[in-house]
């Protein structure tokens, strides 16, 4: 009930943030982005996901699940450095 809404509103605020203060033309931002939507393409698998599993209907093996859990965790470290470090 809150990702869905919690990610437009951080996708519409992140956008005017780059926009206002003229990022879109620095190196680390192009990083976060792309990091940004590949957390949004993980999500969006996880959702679909939920819903094979609640059909029992999922055709994936522990160790898929295992290595797909750790995506979001890898580029949220990303995403974190890109802004703080601000590295190129």
């Amino acid at each position: 009930i809150i990702m869905n809404p919690a990610m437009i509103l951080s996708w519409v605020l992140g956008l005017y943030h780059g926009y206002s203060g003229g990022h879109f033309s620095e190196g680390w931002f192009h990083v976060k982005l792309l990091a940004v939507v590949l957390m949004t393409v993980s999500h969006m698998y996880m959702a679909k996901s939920v819903r094979l599993f609640a059909t029992d209907a999922n055709m994936k093996t522990q160790k898929h699940w295992r290595i797909v859990n750790e995506v979001p965790t890898i580029l949220m470290i990303i995403i974190i450095v890109m802004v703080i470090v601000k590295p190129f």
